[in-house]
């Protein structure tokens, strides 16, 4: 276990008095440039040594958020920055569907911009045929003449295997009750390398963000949020001008991308 890695835990600590674990790796990485996984071994020493307490508080995503804090914080500091913190946390995810659709209509958008046709977000059904309980992010014409079924994921939490099967499987499954060749895509905001492996073994063009893309009416709201948990990965967006950057990668590795090979 790196001592150094746990000094910059606790310098961490020190500072914010009170963190989320991500948090906690979110700071370190951008600050020192450590990598999340020996973060959290830090993290798991520390308090197996007692060093930091950890407290656990139920969140609305069926797993607890997970607070640290040095061992002699006082009561009342931490509970007051864990209640304004879970407060954030929880109007964050009010809005995490609203951000969803946000990134789906830029994506869209820049389809639109750039010769696709039939173009459609939240798809459930083409004409009277729906395909079960499913639903596409964004559902397109190519050039081509064939049709693509882009996911897009607009959050923190990276893309994992699963996620890259059950979109084949939902592409395979509208290409069989629909009778239209459809190929899978993806954009999204950070990914595993085993599922980008995952992905590129069954010929699924993906797009690497690494932003989560907010509307400005939350720009408020998310600054203070960035600032209170050390998210560095928001960026506010015109919903009338899709990215430059985000543009070119959709036209260079989606739009572009050969399935036959």
């Amino acid at each position: 276990m790196s001592e150094d890695t746990m000094n910059k835990v606790v310098t961490i600590l020190d500072e914010y008095n009170v963190c989320l674990q991500h948090e906690i790796t979110d700071r370190v990485y951008y600050i020192y440039g450590v990598n999340c996984r020996n973060t959290s071994r830090a993290i798991e020493h520390l308090l197996s040594k007692s060093v930091i307490q950890r407290e656990e508080k139920s969140s609305p995503y069926n797993i607890p958020f997970h607070f640290y804090f040095l061992t002699g914080t006082s009561a009342d500091r931490v509970n007051n920055i864990i209640n304004y913190k879970l407060d954030l946390l929880w109007n964050h995810s009010k809005l995490r569907d609203d951000i969803g659709r946000f990134c789906e209509e830029l994506v869209a958008r820049i389809l639109e911009n750039n010769g696709y046709t039939e173009v459609e977000i939240r798809k459930e059904k083409h004409g009277d045929i729906g395909f079960g309980r499913r639903e596409m992010d964004v559902f397109a014409k190519h050039v081509f003449e064939y049709y693509q079924h882009i996911e897009v994921k607009n959050r923190r939490q990276p893309v994992n295997s699963i996620d890259i099967r059950n979109l084949e499987i939902k592409t395979r499954i509208a290409d069989r009750l629909w009778n239209l060749p459809i190929e899978s895509a993806l954009v999204c905001t950070y990914i595993y390398k085993k599922a980008l492996r995952e992905a590129k073994s069954r010929n699924i063009p993906v797009v690497i963000t690494n932003k989560i893309y907010i509307p400005e009416k939350y720009a408020g709201f998310y600054k203070e949020y960035s600032t209170a948990l050390g998210s560095y990965y928001f960026k506010v967006i015109n919903s009338e001008k899709p990215p430059k950057h985000l543009t070119r990668k959709i036209i260079g590795f989606i739009r572009g991308h050969d399935y036959k090979k």
